[in-house]
């Protein structure tokens, strides 16, 4: 399974991978129809677990009566190198398929130990004699990491692969896996090839030999690490950090600082007081306008024994004043954003305030319209009393006792809108 593109850890081909023919007949086109979609997994509990990793992160499962011979050198196993055909699908924990869309009957061509594709794959097919099938157990360091692949896998997932190498052909010539002597000649030629390309400024061209020898160390075979001495093991150590150095200021002459910085913090890993990954660290960090760590950085390379110290002091007194320059930057633009927001909320308060008046407004125009209302309804009382009284003074006819405007004799001869004559005021009284 091929890996994300800045998964710089896992082995790449730094030429075309060339994947041989197969002599199977043409696959039809892969259906989105699965019927296989789950399984059941409970099978694996019934298999032997061999750890292919010291760190148990790959676990091959085999038949019992397999046990034997499974892992053990064998001329008919792929060696580190040889160009590999396998088959494969991966599932979950839960027997889920991962890659539903694709043809799992096609047959993927890599170069074992160096390609690009997930770590655990090439410890699996290491492990594999022609034509075997085989289930494996992934961690996430040897799949896609702790992150995973969003909608793919998720994160921190355990991956179960069921591997079947199809075909493998190992080059004339091509190292045998407990091949030690061979392969520090084939370090010694590559740093070499590598030197000389970034001697000629060719820095693209070196950066690939130094990945590539990179790449071999981080997949020495199991059966060569448990044979060699502690020598031997230093030496090999030894490479890895020359390798993963050079390939660190290979990507600082090509720009790639982010990238750079990964190859760096391995080193660091190896060993944590490495003068010139600590310099080429701080050269990255400044780069990508981390200061403060790159200060650090340059400080640490001098406290190593960096014999470059002057540059050191010079790197560190750039990152100090453009540090400063970069506050005083950092505070313009606090300053600005702070102003804006001042502003921001000087017109929010206005706007406010605005409203606040304009809804006092209304409301003042509310009450005048609702006292208006209530003085033209007693204006139309008053004015349906003065029709009543007047009727009544002009001698309607009515019948006192169902009158309908209860009005007192009393009230009729005080009110100020009607003066009564005399006559007028003694019939009123007769009522």
């Amino acid at each position: 399974m091929e890996t994300p593109h800045d998964q710089s850890s896992e082995p790449q081909n730094v030429h075309e991978s060339v994947v041989e023919e197969s002599t199977e007949p043409q696959i039809i086109p892969y259906k989105k129809v699965i019927e296989d979609e789950f399984i059941d997994m409970s099978f694996i509990q019934n298999l032997i677990a061999v750890p292919l990793t010291e760190d148990k992160g790959v676990i091959k499962y085999i038949e019992p009566n397999k046990q034997e011979n499974s892992t053990q050198e064998s001329s008919n196993k792929p060696k580190s190198l040889a160009r590999c055909g396998i088959r494969f699908e991966g599932r979950t924990e839960n027997g889920e398929l991962v890659e539903k869309e694709r043809p799992r009957k096609e047959i993927k061509g890599f170069k074992l130990n160096y390609d690009n594709m997930i770590r655990g794959m090439h410890y699996a097919t290491a492990s594999l004699d022609k034509d075997e099938t085989s289930w494996f157990r992934f961690t996430p360091e040897y799949h896609f990491g702790v992150n995973g692949v969003p909608g793919v896998v998720e994160p921190n997932t355990i991956l179960y692969y069921k591997i079947e190498l199809v075909h493998f052909k190992n080059e004339v010539g091509q190292l045998q896996n407990d091949d030690y002597e061979g392969r520090v000649a084939l370090f010694k030629e590559t740093r070499k090839k590598g030197n000389e390309f970034f001697k000629n400024k060719e820095y693209d061209k070196a950066f690939k030999e130094y990945k590539k020898g990179a790449d071999i160390l981080n997949n020495i075979p199991k059966i060569l690490l448990s044979k060699i001495t502690e020598e031997q093991t230093n030496i090999l150590k030894d490479f890895k950090l020359k390798f993963t150095n050079n390939a660190a200021i290979a990507c600082i002459k090509l720009n790639k600082y982010s990238e750079g910085l990964k190859y760096v913090n391995k080193v660091l890993e190896l060993d944590p007081r490495n003068a010139k990954a600590l310099f080429r660290k701080g050269q990255c960090e400044m780069e990508l306008g981390n200061y403060e760590q790159a200060r650090r950085s340059f400080e640490e390379s001098i406290e190593a024994g960096n014999p470059e110290k002057n540059e050191c002091l010079k790197n560190i007194n750039y990152c100090q004043r453009t540090r400063k320059t970069a506050k005083k930057d950092e505070g313009k633009v606090y300053q600005q954003i702070f102003q804006k927001m001042a502003a921001e909320e000087e017109k929010e308060l206005a706007e406010k305030k605005l409203q606040e008046k304009i809804e006092r407004k209304k409301e003042r125009e509310r009450q005048k319209n609702d006292n208006s209302e209530k003085t033209e309804d007693k204006d139309k009382s008053i004015q349906k009393d003065f029709f009543d009284v007047k009727q009544l003074l002009e001698g309607a006819v009515f019948d006192s006792k169902n009158l309908n405007v209860q009005l007192a004799v009393s009230d009729v001869l005080n009110s100020p809108y009607m003066q009564p004559s005399e006559q007028q005021r003694e019939d009123l009284v007769n009522v």
